[in-house]
């Protein structure tokens, strides 16, 4: 993983963190378990991984685990694969998009307004 990519993921999952209670351990362990979220989250784009934060801050109460981040950012990029085969024609609108959005052309442009808001 890129330097640049490790630090941003780190400033997304230190921002979520710090809205929670921690332990205080000390600093060996923190940098161990920095390495934990950062090998764990890789595979993820950054704005994966920020949405998946955004999303469990807004929603949870209580500090969250790697799977559960990683759960969410799963979510994330399943949506942006989906999305991609959707634009580029390799797959078709689903029913049960057109039973949310309408059908297409309609329910692919409303959706895509929406998810500019």
């Amino acid at each position: 993983m890129p330097h640049s990519h490790r630090l941003a993921i780190a400033d997304q999952v230190s921002k979520l963190l710090s809205h929670f209670a921690t332990a205080d351990e000390p600093i060996s362990v923190r940098r161990g378990i920095a390495e934990d979220w950062l090998e764990d989250l890789a595979e993820f784009t950054l704005p994966q991984v920020t949405w998946a934060c955004r999303e469990w801050r807004r929603t949870q109460s209580l500090r969250p685990t790697i799977a559960e981040i990683r759960r969410l950012a799963c979510q994330a990029q399943h949506h942006d694969l989906e999305r991609t085969a959707l634009a580029d024609g390799r797959q078709r609108w689903p029913q049960w998009l057109a039973d949310i959005w309408g059908p297409e052309p309609e329910g692919p442009r409303k959706r895509a307004e929406a998810e500019q808001r």
